[in-house]
Formats: C-alpha cells, sequence, structure tokens
C-alpha cells in the first residue's frame, strides 16, 4: 500500500530496516523536493517491498530508540488487512496504543507480585487491637483534664475520674490528682470542640521460616467526650526481611505499593537504605510480637537482643530509627558482620546509633569494616574494649563517642567522657600537650572557647612567647584580647620575614643580571621588544601595575629566578619601551607564561612574536 502528499516524507522497509528519503536504485535522491516530481517512479519502486507508507511529520512517531526500532519492525511486518494506514497520525495511534498496553501489562504483573506478597500476612490478634485502643495511649504526652468553668474541677482522660485541684489555666501542665500523672489542663468553654493525638506503633510477625514481617501503624485517636474517645487505626508500611534481603512496602490510598531501597555501589559491595517516609510518629512497640523472633536470623545474628534492650530503656522514640533502620543494616553485604558482632557483643546503642551509609562517604569513618573482629572494626586495644563493654549501659556508646573515644588511647574513659561534648578533638589535642584534663576543661568551665584557646597557643609559639610552666601565658586571664594581639603580632612577624626573603632573593637576582643572562635571552623586531629587568626590584613594580602575582612575596617567582629555577621577562612595544605591555615567564627552555594586564592572555600579534622569538632561542613555545 502508498499513500502519497508531496509535502511528506515517504519511508520503505526492506529486511526490517527503515530507510528514510531513500535514493533510487541509479543513486538519485528522492527526498521531499521530489515527491511531487516522481510519483510513478517511487510508486514503482516501492511495489513488492515488505511494506511503504507514509506519516504526515516526523513528530508523529518517535523514531529512536529500542522501543520505536521494534514497533517499527512490528508495523512494516503486518498484513494489509490488519491495519490500514489512512493518514499521517496512525504510527502515533499504535506508538501510544502499545505504550499503553505495556503499561499495564507491567502493572498488572506488579500488582500480581504485591499480591502475592500480603497474601502471606496474617490478621492481627485482639490483644494488639487492645494494645492500640488502652495501653498504646497511656503516655504522659497525651493525657488532659477537661475542666469545667471555674478551672478547679474537672475529668481526667487518663484515669477517667472526676478530680479537683486548684485554679488552673487553660493549656497549663499539672498533674493529675489521681493518678499523679502529667496532664495538660483545658477549659471546657474555651477549648476546641475535638483533639486529635497521633502515635505510631510496630509489631513483627513471622511469615515463614526465613521471613518475618515489620508492620508500621499509625494509631489516631479523637477525643470529644471523655468518655468515648474514638480510635482509628491505619497501617502504613510493611518491612518484609530475610537475612540477606528486605522489601518495603507503603499504603498509598488503601493501596499497597512497593518502594524501591536506595542503592549505593563501591564497586565491591552493594548497600541498602531503606529509605524514611512522612509517618514517622513517636510511640511504643508492641512487645508481645518479640516472640515470633526466636529461631530466625534476627536472633541468630544478636538483634532479638538489641530490640528487647532498646524497648526497655526507651519508651517513646521513633520506630523507624529502632526497627527498620537496624534490620535495613542486617541485610547489607558489607555491613552484616560488624552489626552481627555488635549485637551479639553487647554494643546496642552502637548498633542503633550506626548510619553506614553516611559512614561510608565519611573522610574518616569510625569503624574499620575490613576487619574480621570486632576490636579491629571499633580501632581500640582490648584494655580499651573490655572497658567499653563492660560499661556499655552507663555511657550508652553510640558512634559520635567511639570517633571520640579512637583519638585519645592513652587517657582514661572517665576523662575522655568528661570532655566530649566541651572540647573537640583537634583542640583537645593541641591543649593537652601542655596540661591535664582536669585543668582543661576547669578553664573551659570559665567561658573560655577551646578553638580560640588551642589557636592562641599556636600563636604564641610561632611568636616566641609561650611557656608552658607559666601558668599567666598558658592560661590568659583574659583570652579574647591576647588571642587578639597575638594575631597582629604574628602577621607583623611573618611579614618582615617575607620581606626579608624577597629582599635576599633580589639581591641574589641582580648578580644573575649583571652576567650574560641579557644576551641569552633578549631580543627584539620592529614592533617588539623582550627585554630583561634593568634591576630586581623592577619584578615587583611590574606585578603591581599590571595586578598579577609575579612580585607578590607569598608566591615562588621571585625565588625561583634567585635559585636560577625561572626568568622573568619583560615585553615592550618599540614605540613604549618604559611602558609594561605584557609579563613572560621561561622555564626549563620553555616558554611558560605570556600574561597582559590583570592575566590578560597574548593577542594575536603577541603570539606571533612569541613564535618568532621562540624559534630564534630555540625555546618551546605552545
Amino acid at each position: 500500500m502508498f499513500n502519497y502528499d508531496g509535502s511528506r516524507k515517504g519511508f520503505y522497509v526492506e529486511n526490517n530496516v527503515a530507510y528514510e528519503n531513500f535514493h533510487s536504485e541509479n543513486g538519485e535522491f528522492l527526498g521531499c523536493q521530489a515527491y511531487d516530481k516522481a510519483t510513478e517512479k517511487l510508486e514503482s519502486l516501492w511495489k513488492g517491498k515488505t511494506r511503504a507508507t507514509y506519516i504526515t511529520d516526523r513528530r508523529d512517531f518517535p523514531w529512536y530508540g529500542s522501543e520505536s526500532i521494534a514497533l517499527k519492525k512490528q508495523i512494516y511486518e503486518m498484513e494489509d488487512s490488519e491495519i490500514e494506514f489512512t493518514g499521517g497520525s496512525s504510527f502515533y495511534e499504535i506508538a501510544f496504543q502499545q505504550k499503553q498496553e505495556k503499561r499495564e501489562r507491567r502493572n498488572k504483573k506488579r500488582e500480581k507480585q504485591i499480591n502475592e506478597q500480603m497474601k502471606k500476612m496474617k490478621p492481627c490478634s485482639k490483644a494488639f487491637e487492645n494494645f492500640c485502643n488502652t495501653t498504646l495511649f497511656d503516655t504522659d504526652e497525651t493525657a488532659y483534664i477537661f475542666m469545667k468553668k471555674g478551672g478547679k474541677t474537672g475529668k481526667c482522660t487518663r484515669c477517667g475520674k472526676e478530680v479537683e485541684f486548684p485554679k488552673k489555666k487553660h493549656l497549663s501542665e499539672g498533674r493529675c490528682p489521681n493518678c499523679n500523672k502529667k496532664v495538660v489542663f483545658l477549659l471546657e468553654t474555651v477549648r476546641k470542640k475535638k483533639i486529635y493525638d497521633s502515635l505510631g506503633t510496630m509489631m513483627f510477625q513471622k511469615v515463614n521460616e526465613d521471613e518475618i514481617v515489620a508492620r508500621y501503624f499509625c494509631c489516631y485517636r479523637k477525643i470529644e467526650d471523655v468518655d468515648a474517645p474514638e480510635i482509628s487505626v491505619l497501617e502504613k508500611a510493611r518491612w518484609f526481611f530475610k537475612e540477606n534481603q528486605a522489601e518495603l512496602y507503603f499504603n498509598r490510598s488503601g493501596r499497597w505499593k512497593k518502594q524501591n531501597p536506595f542503592q549505593y555501589s563501591d564497586g565491591h559491595n552493594d548497600y541498602y537504605y531503606m529509605g524514611r517516609f512522612e509517618w514517622n510518629l513517636p510511640g511504643k512497640a508492641y512487645k508481645r510480637s518479640f516472640s515470633c523472633l526466636k529461631d530466625t536470623f534476627v536472633e541468630r545474628k544478636g538483634f532479638l537482643k538489641t530490640i528487647k534492650k532498646m524497648s526497655k530503656e526507651e519508651n517513646n522514640y521513633y520506630l523507624f530509627h529502632i526497627y527498620g533502620k537496624e534490620l535495613a543494616l542486617a541485610v547489607r553485604k558489607r555491613y552484616a558482620l560488624a552489626c552481627e558482632y555488635m549485637s551479639k557483643s553487647g554494643f546496642h546503642h552502637l548498633v542503633i546509633s550506626l548510619d553506614s551509609i553516611y559512614d561510608t562517604w565519611d573522610h574518616d569513618p569510625k569503624l574499620d569494616y575490613d576487619q574480621n573482629s570486632l576490636i579491629g572494626m571499633m580501632r581500640v586495644d582490648k584494655p580499651r574494649y573490655r572497658e567499653l563493654l563492660h560499661r556499655e549501659e552507663e555511657i550508652k556508646l553510640d558512634i559520635s563517642k567511639l570517633g571520640y573515644i579512637q583519638n585519645f588511647p592513652k587517657l582514661s574513659l572517665d576523662e575522655i567522657l568528661r570532655m566530649y561534648g566541651k572540647v573537640d578533638v583537634y583542640s583537645a589535642k593541641e591543649i593537652l600537650k601542655y596540661c591535664s584534663v582536669k585543668k582543661m576543661l576547669r578553664y573551659i568551665d570559665q567561658g573560655n572557647s577551646p578553638i580560640e584557646w588551642s589557636d592562641y597557643i599556636k600563636l604564641s609559639i610561632t611568636a616566641g612567647e609561650f611557656d608552658k610552666h607559666n601558668t599567666m601565658i598558658l592560661f590568659p586571664k583574659y583570652l579574647k584580647s591576647e588571642h587578639k594581639r597575638l594575631q597582629e603580632r604574628v602577621r607583623e612577624i611573618k611579614n618582615k620575614e617575607a620581606y626579608e626573603r624577597r629582599e635576599k632573593a633580589l639581591k641574589a637576582i641582580d648578580n644573575l643580571l649583571l652576567g650574560n643572562l641579557r644576551k641569552q635571552y633578549e631580543y627584539k623586531d620592529k614592533n617588539f621588544a623582550l627585554i630583561l629587568p634593568k634591576e630586581a626590584h623592577d619584578i615587583v613594580t611590574e606585578g603591581q601595575v599590571q595586578h598579577i602575582c609575579v612580585g607578590n612575596t607569598e608566591q615562588s617567582y621571585i625565588s625561583d629566578m634567585a635559585e636560577g629555577k625561572t626568568v622573568i621577562a619583560f615585553l615592550r612595544r618599540s614605540e613604549e619601551m618604559e611602558k609594561p605591555f605584557y609579563t613572560i615567564e621561561i622555564k626549563n627552555n620553555s616558554i611558560r607564561q605570556v600574561r597582559g594586564f590583570a592575566n590578560k592572555s597574548a593577542t594575536d600579534d603577541v603570539q606571533e612574536f612569541m613564535e618568532k622569538y621562540a624559534a630564534k632561542k630555540g625555546f618551546a613555545y605552545n
């Protein structure tokens, strides 16, 4: 079939390959401009081909990409009876239809997989429902006393009793006279009609022998009447865990959607971070569900002990931070061994605080995951390891404290813990060279900054004023003023030393200029002249006038020329020999830099001269 329109492009297919604006058999190009003059010729050429047609515009069909190529092959292989090309939009319609069908097939496949996964779920027990309705909201933060007019009597939402108390203001905090729990006093005539509270909870279920699921619920309580609060529970997330696999599902408007974890790879290991979500409410865990974790990989790796311990210590916490993050760590290849060792050894707070992704990106990671022992991973010696393990409950060792402890192997653990949170590592290392921890902390507690103090010590050493045996110098009474004075003093010393170094280098350059350097480097033609400075101080003047760094004391150009490592030369116009134009650096028989005012690059005429100069002197120049 062939449809023709002079304003449109032609296509044909041969051996499943589509050709556009093709050439005839004798090599003549039959493009868009030739259609109206070659109708019969085109029709004769296209007879007998697998498929021939046209489209109105190239935009009507995506001709690029593997999917487009596959679709073109499929269209051209169809019989005429299967599809009719009645206009230019036919390809577009087919492409859109097939894309929709492909999306529907993918969604059906995904929904089928999700439904199969959700069929594993077991219904929640009545004990859990009672927990959500009663025990979960039995916290200090969610109790109120609805005061009657006058603010002296009211009813507690915790114990449900009518109580009397001294007159209270609306929204004031206190304790219930009956149950002695913390409450918020709300005046019935002023408060809003409804009060909404929200808490989170998580429970575990054993799906099969090697798979468990952690289910996260958001519980909402609406209080209109003290005697009959309305409680609704909505399940928001489900984590399915195996020993080497984790899958996360979110409840999106009543439908479960799979959340792909963030994946990071360093070429050797893959790390998975399950991600955080917006329903991260504080609350309580359903502890009775811990029993289903027995005889699973959670218990074998020591995580069950960690979960039980943390649930006892913390009654109100972010559940996801403890359960979801901890179990996600357990399935990462590189960190599985470290997490298992720490949980089994009893470093529960260290496991909870460990964030492996960010610890990987840190320039100074706190744990060495390439070690095969926990002592090696923690980078401490055996005595310090035993002490940390023995005092784990007391100090609540986390990843931040461990990194601080690693920097002070010679100090006692008590001294390190007294410093932690008051002095940063770098300041402490500098200060402890000259005094004890006790004296350092006593001076800092007086309101002195440890960073400013450590910098003061460095400056006083540079200025030659430091004496560790003189307490007036080591512990200045007015640290800020002394620190500022030393900054100015050290700046003067450094400027003086730099000036002396420059003057010494300039004298050496003057001696070099008296030799045969001029004959070796100077050259001129009708337009330009390349000369050496008359005296060394001209280099400093050149840098100031041209606004370039060649005469800067902090740079190495002057010292390098004094040592014979480089040569600084000036390019002048023939009619303006005294006026700075371009500055040249020649090093190792190579022209390294040609810079004008404010580091301006060489113009064409300057570049032409430099090429001539390089050829004359035998220097390399690019």
